[in-house]
């Protein structure tokens, strides 16, 4: 078994090295094109337009082959791996365990803090070519055709094979300003990249239990350490929206836009679906996640006085069991709630320790009502998993009606992710704050 495993490495090591091979051709022949477009807008007779069609034929050959051999050759390293994960030590479905705040990796699965970078985390696995692309200059070369001094840019559009999909480092740097943006990643809400849309991690249900002994007595036996399985099942959050050409082709700040503006929406529909569900009428829908409000045995607060007073409960809950209340997240309502408090002379008041101990975080993902109030959350941020099953994938097309009518590009934006709960009695959730009456 150990002489298969070895083996197996030295294969996998020596086709990596022929796709890095194939991959520096393939760089070659875009270095290559360029040359034949300055000919072929240089060329002055037939004669030589004829010549330079046949290299061009020849050419595009020998690049659609190497393509082909990259393509194989990436399809075979990627069974070697998934053959070698049978000898690894770990088991090839990693699971991930919690214990005392910390998230042990049982895997390969990648798993981000909040100032951890997906790309960062990836970037070794993209061409050189495409670890510094510009988003404005992709979009745009791809809308007008246009790629002034955007030579990278446009050599990642001919490789990736999909004249219409943002590059995975693109995708991957708009997710880490999605999460950049969402109440969990401001939380340090710990994210694991997932291989597949399925990835089953294990929890502990019950702790050891420990005590003193006597010498020479034979100790208690403790209760056997329990795990129970919890499941990230990947949900597709999409949106798309439309965008005039003439924006797209003059727009100097093109880049910071469409990433903000992404991200933005991916967050917030992000942090809607991870707090609330999705429910058409009273019926919840299975193709978004649960929802941590919806976990029946997470610990809850009905507000009664508008003040310090319900947040200090809910922080007390976490802590009777044994929990760490680390972030306080409200919307802006509460927040200006709490921020008006006055004491009897008009001074404002000083929130007491327990909560100027804690992270706050304003979203405006969590309800307002001006009857029924605010709700809240206070949470130990290693109480929950978020898992991705992808970066962000941006798709850009022109072939709709409305498009074709009003001269528009259509981005539509597609993500994977899940949110579980590992730790409900470490959440706390307030309902009520500020409503009327009180």
């Amino acid at each position: 078994m150990a002489l298969r495993a070895v083996k197996l490495a030295h294969d996998i090591d020596e086709k990596e090295e022929q796709l890095e091979e194939l991959r520096e051709q393939r760089r070659t022949f875009n270095t290559r094109e360029h040359e034949l477009e300055d000919k072929i807008n240089t060329a002055r007779t037939q004669e030589e337009r004829s010549q330079i069609e046949k290299e061009v034929g020849s050419f595009a050959e020998k690049r659609n082959t190497n393509q082909k051999k990259i393509e194989t050759c990436e399809q075979e390293l990627d069974e070697m791996r998934e053959a070698m994960k049978k000898y690894e030590k770990l088991p090839p479905n990693p699971s991930i365990t919690r214990k005392e705040g910390n998230y042990r990796n049982m895997g390969s699965n990648i798993v981000l803090r909040s100032t951890d970078s997906l790309y960062e985390k990836t970037k070794d696995k993209f061409d050189s070519e495409q670890k510094n692309l510009d988003l404005g200059k992709y979009v745009r070369g791809m809308v007008t055709g246009k790629w002034n001094n955007a030579d990278q840019e446009r050599a990642a559009m001919l490789t990736s094979g999909a004249s219409s999909l943002i590059p995975a480092p693109l995708s991957s740097g708009i997710l880490d300003k999605a999460r950049n943006l969402s109440i969990f990643t401001a939380a340090n809400v710990p994210t694991v990249i997932m291989d597949t849309n399925n990835l089953t991690v294990a929890k502990i249900k019950e702790d050891l239990k420990a005590a003193f002994k006597a010498e020479g007595e034979e100790a208690e036996e403790s209760t056997p350490l329990e795990l129970e399985g919890v499941t990230l099942k990947s949900k597709t959050i999409y949106g798309y929206a439309y965008v005039s050409r003439e924006a797209v082709e003059s727009a100097q700040n093109l880049s910071d836009i469409l990433a903000d503006s992404f991200g933005k929406a991916v967050a917030e529909g992000i942090d809607q679906g991870m707090l609330y569900g999705v429910y058409s009428g009273s019926e919840q829908q299975s193709y978004a996640p649960s929802g941590i409000f919806n976990d029946a045995n997470i610990n809850t607060v009905a507000a009664s006085t508008n003040d310090y007073d319900d947040v200090i409960k809910a922080i007390g809950q976490i802590r009777n069991n044994n929990g760490v209340a680390t972030t306080l997240a409200m919307n802006a309502n509460a927040e200006q709630t709490l921020s008006l408090l006055k004491d009897n002379s008009g001074q404002y008041l000083t929130p007491p320790k327990a909560i100027t101990d804690i992270n706050q975080i304003v979203s405006n993902q969590l309800a307002y009502d001006t009857v029924t109030g605010s709700d809240m959350i206070v949470f130990d941020p290693n109480a929950l998993l978020i898992g991705t099953q992808m970066g962000i994938n941006v798709k850009i097309s022109e072939d709709d009606d409305l498009c074709v009518k009003r001269n528009l590009m259509c981005f539509r934006i597609l993500s994977m992710i899940d949110c579980v709960v590992l730790q409900p009695k470490h959440i706390s959730r307030i309902t009520g704050f500020g409503k009327e009456g009180e």
